[in-house]
């Protein structure tokens, strides 16, 4: 059975363990402005040693070693452009780091916050280093969902999981409890698991559904022209707002998806009206 965060000494053992029971807990500083300054250092670094090999290049007396890189005698042109070298694999590496860095998920501050109430509650790690959780702004999270639709689901389930804790579940057997006793014995901490997750998905599966035949479900019951009309210009209107929210799709793609409801929703207003002249007749 595994260990519940009690089970560990107080201090960083069982902070690492309250970290190690959530991916949403894994929350970390990126350095933004701390990579900014080593990158510009290094770019000018380099700048520096290109401009010290046109200065050695216009220098040489000899047109053969700029013509001939195997007769190239030139100890200070070669020294330079070895130091490019490892400055350029060096700068290279960097921006990589960086792009990948950069672009990991931002911390949810939901997530900070429930971090900081612990660390306040327990008070089991020193206040200065525990000061990370504070640059909110630059925190990312390591295994953070790009989906918006099933985190901000998500967030809601939990928050109605509480709610229903709070004021139902607690005052019923153990067994219909929601918490994990198995995990902590704190009473003030709820650690879903990988169900929540699972049932956030289905719930947005479900809304998403509900949203997309909605429209269709109007178009059969309205007759009106105008208000067909007006029917699919606000349902095109909303999905592309919501696929533009909650999704990181390009613009082309918001246009081709937009394009694809609209020709589905026009084929069957054309159906459905054609059925409803058949049924006045």
């Amino acid at each position: 059975m595994a260990k519940s965060i009690e089970d560990y000494r107080r201090g960083y053992p069982q902070y690492t363990r309250l970290l190690s029971l959530h991916p949403a807990f894994q929350n970390f500083r990126r350095f933004t402005r701390t990579r900014m300054r080593l990158l510009l250092l290094k770019q000018d670094e380099i700048s520096s040693l290109e401009e010290r090999l046109d200065l050695i290049d216009a220098g040489e007396v000899h047109d053969l070693f700029l013509g001939c890189s195997r007769l190239d005698s030139n100890a200070e042109r070669q020294q330079t452009l070895d130091k490019l070298r490892v400055a350029l694999a060096e700068y290279d590496a960097m921006l990589e780091e960086c792009r990948r860095t950069l672009s990991l998920q931002s911390a949810n501050a939901r997530d900070i916050g429930s971090l900081r109430n612990w660390l306040f509650g327990t008070t089991c790690i020193a206040r200065q280093e525990s000061a990370y959780l504070t640059v909110s702004e630059d925190l990312l999270n390591l295994t953070g969902s790009a989906d918006s639709a099933i985190t901000l689901t998500e967030c809601t389930v939990g928050r109605c999981l509480v709610w229903v804790h709070e004021h139902v579940t607690k005052y019923l057997p153990l067994k219909f409890n929601s918490r994990n006793p198995n995990l902590t014995s704190d009473e003030h901490i709820f650690i879903f698991g990988p169900r929540l997750r699972r049932v956030s998905r289905i719930l947005t599966t479900w809304l998403a559904a509900c949203f997309l035949l909605l429209p269709v479900i109007i178009l059969f019951i309205i007759s009106s022209p105008v208000g067909r009309l007006l029917t699919v210009v606000a349902s095109a209107a909303g999905f592309l707002s919501a696929v533009s929210a909650l999704t990181e799709a390009r613009t082309i793609e918001i246009f081709a998806a937009g394009a694809s409801y609209m020709a589905v929703l026009v084929v069957f207003m054309s159906t459905s009206e054609s059925l409803h002249s058949r049924g006045t007749c």
